[in-house]
């Protein structure tokens, strides 16, 4: 249990080890005031409303669905079987930072960006932190990796910047609540006043056609090189790539996933929904040769109007069944044997 509670953080200990530092609450000093009022301290910000307009992914992890995963529980304790030395420097980060990711980690978002040209990334994380705690920590682990610290006042905010190996900038906008960006022009978007996803009709739309209660679940468009990529393997079936796409997975009993891909035409839905069935019967083939037929069984592809989904269902017991006979295949699982000719 033990090794679950530290794994289960991993996705997130790295963001962790940077982020807590913004919660110390390091406040400036205050000169002579002109006014017996001070001046308003700024909105909260937290959830979604950290998330910039013009982004074209989001993905989140809730943990509290996550942790009560077998699923999660078994890949996480396979990770540090495979890597002890793993499992060791997150023992140390709980006991010296006195946090548990798997226990005081609630929520995590990342919304992804390429308007600009280069790629920029937004972080929220929502969760139950003792400031003294993580700061102490955070110092100690800048000061061992050899790297630097400073902070400075933005509009009412301390914007905090870790630099090492990566430059990642925060602040705390709110209780429970820190936002980290990949440049300090996009944490000031990330709780501005500027206008945020939920103000967006496509990206609202997007968020509606997801369960946001999901252990995991990400909406967005499809990057122009990864759908030039998928036009040209369908020989022609699609003509344009999904103008986007939403997944959501629940692994808390067993495991369900909905991945929707929205195309820009009926002929393209038909086409895409077309090639996944040929694709499944080919897999369905290789799949019942390893005893797994029952898994391309439960696999299910439809189309609604001009969106195509591909759904999977499984109970626990049988996501345990289709672990076993993988587990027994081992290797030969990544290599389906070739029809003969």
């Amino acid at each position: 249990m033990m090794a679950f509670r530290l794994a289960l953080g991993v996705s997130c200990a790295g963001l962790l080890l940077v982020a807590v530092i913004a919660l110390a609450g390091c406040q400036s000093c205050r000169g002579e005031q002109t006014s017996s009022e001070p001046p308003p301290a700024p909105d909260t910000v937290a959830g979604l409303d950290a998330v910039p307009r013009d982004v074209q992914v989001v993905l989140c992890a809730n943990l509290d669905d996550l942790r009560e995963s077998w699923l999660v529980r078994r890949a996480v304790e396979q990770m540090f079987r495979r890597d002890p030395e793993l499992e060791v420097r997150f023992r140390q980060l709980i006991d010296t930072c006195q946090i548990d990711p798997a226990v005081d980690v609630d929520r995590v978002i990342v919304a992804l960006s390429r308007s600009s040209g280069t790629d920029e990334t937004i972080m929220v994380v929502t969760g139950q932190f003792s400031e003294a705690e993580l700061a102490s920590c955070m110092s100690q682990a800048m000061a061992a990796a050899g790297g630097a610290f400073t902070y400075d006042r933005v509009d009412g905010r301390t914007f905090y910047h870790a630099s090492g190996r990566q430059h990642i900038w925060f602040t705390v906008p709110g209780p429970q609540t820190v936002v980290l960006a990949t440049s300090p022009e996009w944490l000031a978007r990330a709780v501005g006043d500027g206008e945020k996803i939920t103000s967006s009709n496509e990206m609202s739309a997007l968020l509606e056609r997801v369960d946001q209660r999901a252990g995991l679940w990400a909406v967005g468009s499809i990057d122009e090189r990864i759908g030039a990529g998928l036009v040209e393997l369908t020989a022609g079936q699609v003509t344009s790539p999904p103008g986007s796409v939403f997944v959501e997975i629940h692994p808390k009993a067993g495991l369900q996933v909905s991945l929707g891909a929205e195309m820009n035409s009926k002929k393209d839905a038909n086409g895409l929904e077309l090639l996944i069935k040929n694709q499944m019967s080919v897999g369905a083939w290789a799949l019942q040769g390893r005893g797994l037929g029952a898994l391309a069984k439960k696999l299910r592809v439809y189309l609604e109007d001009k969106t195509v989904y591909l759904r999977l269902s499984l109970t626990e017991e049988e996501l345990k069944e289709v672990l076993s006979r993988i587990d027994t295949t081992g290797g030969s699982a990544q290599d389906p044997p070739q029809p003969e000719e």
